[in-house]
């Protein structure tokens, strides 16, 4: 069976903190990654949002997964003669959609996986900051198209 490649491109980010925050980006994401499942999960820009596992822990960085429910503007399933019919998910279902987050063991850079359905770094923050609003994080590009 072949496998599917799927391009995937990592953008980098330079993690600023707000000013009342005391923990570093890794310990902020294990906190969260620690909670039950029903409490790290949260709707942001009209999607359910959550943060699923830690996917690398090595000496100088770690690495987790997000995913995102998309139930809105679902595509159809086209058949081989052509026709084209609902993917009949139900209620509850959407398509997962996956993004990862590496970063540096001092939080102090991010590689953000970019991607036309991947969470966008605005979002993963606004994710971040629900849950730790102390934390304040944003994420400054670290090289700029126009370099």
């Amino acid at each position: 069976m072949p496998t599917q490649m799927v391009p995937v491109c990592f953008k980098f980010f330079q993690v600023n903190y707000g000013s009342g925050c005391t923990q570093r980006l890794p310990a902020i994401l294990d906190s969260i990654l620690g909670m039950p499942p029903s409490e790290k999960t949260a709707v942001i820009s009209r999607e359910e949002r959550l943060l699923k596992t830690k996917t690398l822990e090595e000496q100088d960085c770690k690495a987790w997964l997000f995913a995102s429910k998309r139930m809105r503007a679902l595509p159809v399933k086209i058949k081989g003669d052509g026709s084209s019919e609902s993917l009949m998910l139900e209620d509850e279902e959407g398509l997962g959609e996956n993004a990862a987050i590496a970063c540096d063991f001092t939080g102090s850079v991010a590689a953000i996986q970019s991607g036309r359905q991947a969470m966008s770094e605005k979002v993963m923050a606004k994710f971040i900051n629900k849950f730790r609003p102390d934390a304040s994080i944003n994420f400054l590009p670290v090289l700029k198209t126009d370099a």
